[in-house]
This record gives C-alpha cells, structure tokens and sequence, in this order.
C-alpha cells in the first residue's frame, strides 16, 4: 500500500473512534487520538492533564480568560490555541513520517494540502446514538441526549473555529458513512477495503 494518511470525523456516538482504531489495525496503521494529546503536551514540557480539558473545543475569551500557557512564544494565547498549533505540528510530522490514522482534532484541515491523505467522516442517526451512548455511560435517554448533543456543538465549534471548512458537511469529505447500516467491525471493514484500494 502506498503512503496514505486517513484522517476521520465522527459524531459523537457514531462509534466512529473504535471503528477508526478497527480500521487502522486492518490496514496495520498505527492509530492516534487521545495519543495526540499527549505527545503535544511532552512537546511543550507539560503534563497531558493541562491540554485534556481544551481538546477540540475552541477557545472562548470569556470562559477561558486567564488560561494561557506562559511558556509558548505568545503566552497570552488561550491554552485553546496553543493546543491547536502544537498539536497541528504533531500532526504534520506524523504525516511527513508514516501512514497512519488520525481521529477529529480537524486533521483533515490541517493536512488538506497533502495528496496521500483521505478524509472519512462516521455518523450515525439520532436513534442509535441514543442506544449507544445510553449503554455506554449507562444513562436514561434524556442524559443521552444532553451529552450528544454538547459534545456535537462542541467538535463543530471547534472545527469551524480552526477552520474556514464545516465540521460534517459532506462535500467535504472523501468518504462519509452511517455506521448504524453495518455496525462496528463491518463498517471498519468497508473502509479498510475502500481505503487500500485508493492509490495516488
């Protein structure tokens, strides 16, 4: 396979991560998510715990005033920002050095220059969201709701903060699916066998 870089957006309850970390093993990439967290804080010298609570929400100056990060060239960012450029560079070294998989943190925008890299975004309807994230925290449905609901704002504030592109829209996208039709392992499989079969 040639060098590719799969890039993946999701809807909070699409199951889209763990069909990414499926996919990603398929196509024996190695897979990064949460992982992109930590390797922007070792970059900048702090602990992981100091980004966690900003990853992929954008910054806010009221909410976020007064959190910056004084040991980054323009320390009077919100720690949202610096966020996003360091982990925007990971992103881009680890494009420059592997074929991989990377889950949201707006990827596809960061690398939408290169040519080897494919843009997948997982979604799922409201219905079978409810049941996964319900069974997942263990939840009524109304709580069911409320998270879905925060969460989605949240990753499309985040995208369209960072970004002149539209979180979920599909034009933007070289694959989008609903991964209710086929459910976890399958949907991963389709997209392993649509992703290898792309050449440059």
């Amino acid at each position: 396979m040639s060098r590719k870089i799969i890039t993946v957006g999701r809807q909070f309850g699409s199951n889209g991560r763990a069909i990414a970390k499926l996919m990603a093993a398929e196509l024996g990439l190695n897979f990064y998510d949460k992982e992109l967290i930590e390797m922007a804080a070792k970059r900048m010298g702090m602990e992981p715990e100091q980004f966690a609570a900003a990853d992929e929400k954008g910054a806010n100056p009221w909410l976020y005033a007064g959190n910056h990060v004084q040991n980054y060239p323009n320390h009077m960012l919100p720690i949202n920002d610096v966020l996003f450029n360091v982990q925007s560079q990971v992103i881009r070294d680890l494009a420059n050095r592997e074929s991989c998989v990377i889950v949201g943190r707006a990827a596809d925008y960061v690398l939408r220059d290169r040519r080897d890299m494919l843009n997948i975004f997982i979604y799922a309807p409201m219905e079978s969201r409810l049941k996964t994230i319900q069974k997942r925290f263990d939840i009524d449905e109304k709580e069911a709701r409320n998270r879905i609901r925060k969460q989605d704002k949240d990753r499309k504030y985040y995208y369209n903060y960072y970004t002149d592109s539209g979180w979920g829209e599909m034009e933007n996208y070289f694959l989008t699916i609903d991964s209710s039709r086929f459910g976890i392992e399958e949907t991963a499989r389709i997209l392993a066998a649509t992703v290898g079969a792309v050449t440059f």
